[in-house]
């Protein structure tokens, strides 16, 4: 990958951070990974002819987790590079990609998407409303710069080692901590009812409180409502509750 400069792989890196930005419906996030790629692609590829083709390749369907795009992009990168020097037929590179995507698809709708974000909610949630919003605060920012600086990392293991960074990822076993966060998440949305419920010794309103969890369980599972809806909902009526 020498023939990158440094600059231009950060710019590829930071231009991750849109690639949601031309959402369509034809090829969801192509537009904006196709403009991500192209600095690289550009360096990578001097013939104008080969450049052509490498860009054709990433016009097609393109879809992942926003956290898991950075890694992408590193692999895909280090890939052309192969391509580039003769090391790799381009007729591999459909496979490689679409193994890439849809292993990391998964796993961050699972862990990011379903999981972790859910804990962050829970987790802010019940700081702020036992008083102490500023630790919330402090938290979520730590979180925050630390995702951006997994990303860098997971982009900088991408370039290196190319697809390759999928299987030392395996030995993080990141499905099964998913599973052991969603025990977590839990037992933090029951302390959240004990901190949110204005008498906690009343069995009548414990009762109605579980029973309105499963009436929202139902209603997203089978009615497909918007959980962002009854979570307006729920929080509206705690507040006329306290």
């Amino acid at each position: 990958m020498h023939t990158v400069p440094r600059a231009t792989f950060l710019l590829v890196f930071l231009r991750t951070y849109l690639v949601g930005a031309a959402f369509n419906m034809r090829g969801l996030q192509n537009v904006g990974f196709m403009y991500a790629m192209d600095p690289a692609l550009a360096a990578i590829h001097r013939d104008p002819g080969e450049l052509r083709k490498a860009r054709n390749r990433y016009a097609r369907h393109y879809n992942c987790h926003p956290y898991w795009t950075p890694l992408v992009a590193g692999m895909l990168l280090h890939t052309e590079s192969e391509i580039a020097n003769g090391r790799m037929s381009p007729e591999v590179f459909a496979s490689i990609k679409d193994t890439a995507v849809n292993t990391l698809s998964a796993l961050g709708d699972s862990v990011f998407g379903g999981t972790l974000l859910v804990t962050w909610a829970l987790a802010m949630a019940s700081l702020i409303i036992s008083g102490h919003a500023w630790v919330a605060l402090a938290s979520s920012a730590a979180l925050f710069v630390a995702l951006q600086l997994f990303k860098l990392g997971i982009f900088i293991a991408g370039v290196r080692f190319g697809l390759t960074a999928l299987f030392w990822m395996r030995r993080w076993g990141l499905i099964n901590w998913g599973d052991r966060l969603k025990i977590v998440n839990a037992f933090l949305l029951l302390l959240f009812l004990l901190l949110c419920l204005p008498e906690k010794d009343d069995p009548a309103l414990w009762g109605l409180a579980v029973v309105c969890i499963i009436l929202a369980a139902w209603l997203t599972a089978r009615l497909h409502i918007p959980r962002a809806l009854l979570a307006l909902a729920a929080t509206t009526a705690v507040l006329l509750l306290v």
